[in-house]
């Protein structure tokens, strides 16, 4: 003879922690970091990267009429868009590339392990990387103010260069 008896106290204790907690038996871990993701590659031609938040395709389509007007082969330019929990480094993304122009726009530079502190349309030069904050893409799409700083800043650092 089997007797099987249920201890409703214990699955109502049981339920309740469920409802608290309910990953509390299963853990699902997450990475924010792009290099995990294998997603981002820069591509071996670019001399100029933009890389702005995830935004919506109105924004990204000004941020490639922007790029437009600077008259280079289009195999120059890269513009990645990464989400504001991505992080990874920017220098160990690009060792192995030659001089090149970065353009963050809306982007922290900590998100891309960069320690730099310089105000919104200055540069700033580590290594063989020239860099430059902007607004992001959104903000700039607003103020003809911020048009003009930025395509001040683009037409001094990257056309003067030629």
């Amino acid at each position: 003879m089997v007797l099987i008896t249920h201890n409703f106290t214990g699955i109502i204790q049981i339920y309740n922690m469920y409802q608290q907690n309910p990953f509390s038996e299963y853990k699902i871990y997450k990475t924010n970091t792009l290099n995990d993701k294998n997603c981002f590659n820069i591509n071996e031609n670019v001399k100029i990267l933009t890389i702005v938040p995830e935004t919506n395709p109105e924004e990204l389509n000004f941020v490639n009429k922007v790029m437009k007007t600077l008259n280079l082969d289009s195999s120059n330019i890269q513009i990645v868009s990464i989400n504001e929990s991505d992080t990874f480094s920017l220098i160990e993304k690009i060792s192995s590339n030659s001089k090149m122009f970065v353009l963050l726009m809306g982007i922290k530079p900590r998100q891309l392990g960069l320690n730099l502190d310089s105000e919104n349309y200055t540069i700033s030069n580590l290594f063989n990387l020239t860099i430059a904050k902007a607004s992001s893409p959104s903000m700039i799409m607003k103020s003809k103010d911020e048009k003009a700083q930025l395509w001040n800043l683009l037409k001094t650092t990257i056309l003067n260069e030629g």
